[in-house]
């Protein structure tokens, strides 16, 4: 599995939307039963890093990596988790100022 190259922390603020995973079934009469589905049933559905102070080859390295996944997922440890976890790319945009370049993700966890 891949890890993906850049080590320093994104811009804050960083945040991710988390959205539990159920299964549910409705009975009539206004009843139903909903459960977790699995046991990977809390996944961040989507978080967008930034990094803005980004060297040349910082972020060319990154686009070589992210290019380079053809939608296999990559492993990451955000600002908010100890660990890495599994993430698949949805998105990225590149930029650069006069001085510094900058590389946003948006990325969504995967069990």
């Amino acid at each position: 599995m891949a890890v993906f190259p850049i080590t320093i922390n994104p811009d804050a603020p960083f945040e991710h939307v988390v959205k539990p995973r159920v299964r549910g079934v409705s009975f009539g009469d206004g009843y139903g039963q909903v459960a977790a589905d699995g046991i990977n049933d809390f996944l961040v559905e989507s978080a967008s890093p930034v990094w803005s102070n980004l060297t040349s080859s910082e972020l060319q390295t990154a686009e070589t990596f992210l290019k380079g996944l053809r939608g296999a997922s990559f492993q990451w440890t955000s600002p908010l988790h100890t660990t890495q976890r599994k993430w698949r790319l949805v998105e990225y945009s590149p930029g650069a100022s006069r001085t510094n370049f900058m590389l946003k993700m948006t990325i969504k966890e995967v069990p």
